[in-house]
């Protein structure tokens, strides 16, 4: 996809972003006259969201990605645990995840305001707002926790959306993982505590 084309029929790619793993299209919603009348996979739930929400993201995996089996294996488990969380007010929405075009891909909502270390890099944030962000912040990541026991793994500034409204979106799960998996991994007991391998 370049700028300026139409995907399904509903959104259309304003800005196209590289990063080390994926491509982000940033993309705007058009209007009900403008959209196709075609009705693909994607399309509903892009015209379900048009009231609340005018610009999406849809990442997909870098081509040159497809070579390495560890960076599609952390895509896909992006994708995996993304699919399965239910919506929360700080966990960035997700409103597809599967096989778009390009290939496996997810689409989320666009944080208008981007993320926490550009806001802290450009503003100064009184005690009061910094305690509402980190709260937020805890109340996304124990939610996480309560979800299956996922696990963040990189939790930074760069990976805490701003939405419209002020409010943190986590994102980025590139390396996130299960808790019970993360034990295995270390040797130990998903219902208890970390044994040795000895």
């Amino acid at each position: 996809m370049q700028i300026g084309d139409v995907y399904q029929g509903w959104i259309r790619v304003i800005d196209v972003r590289q990063g080390s793993l994926s491509t982000l299209y940033i993309c705007e919603a058009l209007s009900s006259s403008d959209a196709y009348t075609s009705e693909p996979q994607v399309a509903p739930v892009i015209r379900d969201r048009a009231a609340t929400c005018h610009m999406y993201v849809i990442k997909t995996l870098r081509f040159d990605s497809y070579t390495s089996s560890d960076l599609k294996a952390q895509f896909d488990g992006e994708a995996t645990i993304l699919a399965s969380l239910p919506p929360h007010p700080y966990v960035v929405p997700i409103l597809f995840v599967g096989q778009l075009d390009e290939g496996p891909g997810i689409i989320m909502e666009y944080a208008v305001g981007g993320d926490l270390g550009q806001t802290i890099a450009t503003k100064t944030l009184g005690v009061s707002e910094l305690l509402g962000l980190a709260r937020q912040v805890c109340v996304g990541m124990h939610y996480l926790n309560e979800s299956g026991g996922v696990l963040h793994h990189d939790l930074k500034p760069q990976n805490l959306l701003v939405n419209s409204g002020g409010d943190i979106w986590v994102a980025d799960f590139g390396l996130s993982s299960y808790q019970r998996y993360a034990l295995e991994r270390l040797g130990g007991n998903p219902g208890g505590d970390l044994v040795s391998r000895e």
